[in-house]
């Protein structure tokens, strides 16, 4: 009788601890995500505002043209980076809130 009384808190206690060793490593996933995330966008700004200056600088019209279409994929993927980001930002509020 007295190892079945046990065995209830001892179980609750083992899924404790595992929903906790989840949530710990769901936010450190997340984390690491984010921040590369964040690197790989600042990277794209930075390389499109040197790519804007080139094309300001540029008087080949043929130039131009293909640094400007370079720019909207550049920008495109900066949108999608960035759009990216969100969705590890709210997946990652809902682990928090889930488990947190």
């Amino acid at each position: 009788m007295a190892n079945s009384s046990l065995l209830l808190p001892i179980a609750t206690l083992f899924v404790v601890l595992i929903a906790i060793e989840f949530y710990a490593t769901a936010q450190n996933s997340f984390s690491v995500e984010l921040s590369q995330l964040d690197r790989q966008i600042l990277e794209l700004q930075q390389r499109a505002d040197q790519l804007r200056q080139q094309i300001a600088n540029e008087n080949n019209p043929a130039i131009i043209e293909s640094d400007t279409r370079t720019l909207q994929l550049i920008q495109q993927e900066i949108n999608r980076l960035q759009t990216l980001r969100e969705s590890f930002q709210n997946a990652d509020q809902n682990v928090a809130q889930n488990f947190g």
